[in-house]
């Protein structure tokens, strides 16, 4: 269930970047379209103060919507999905469904324990993925620094 949510995030965020260029690219062709239809008629009425305030505005609103967009992929690509949670190069799990740090909960059992996000309160508790067997954190944590 978690694998499953994982990947539908990373399709999202995939598909809100393709989203974006998309929009982008139609917004330029509109753009071009338009000026090049209206140019004749609108261009002696437009002044340059005009067309320099129009430019300044869509630099300022398209320079932090790319940054957000490479911080969103940089912050996605720095996670590793091993036993249901994401893990950062520091050994921290983050919760599949809202990515907010996970806590350590422990169930009386040395060699099994599970993990519970603070925000949406998920349980997850910590699988191998291969031999479907629980394990401690403590494996898991060298797991993925090894593996990391």
């Amino acid at each position: 269930m978690t694998i499953a949510k994982d990947l539908s995030r990373h399709l999202l965020l995939n598909t809100v970047i393709a989203a974006t260029s998309l929009l982008a690219g139609l917004a330029g062709k509109f753009a071009i379209d338009l000026t090049a239809l209206a140019a004749e008629a609108i261009w002696p009425s437009i002044s340059k103060q005009l067309l320099l305030q129009a430019l300044l505005l869509s630099l300022v609103l398209l320079i932090p919507t790319c940054l957000i967009l490479f911080w969103l992929v940089l912050k996605a690509r720095g996670r590793k999905f091993a036993f249901g949670v994401n893990w950062d190069r520091k050994g921290t799990p983050f919760c599949p469904a809202c990515d907010v740090a996970m806590h350590l909960t422990s169930v009386g059992e040395p060699d099994s324990d599970g993990l519970k996000c603070p925000r949406c309160a998920e349980f997850v508790w910590l699988i191998d993925e291969d031999t479907q067997a629980t394990v401690s954190m403590r494996q898991a944590k060298r797991f993925v620094r090894e593996k990391g």
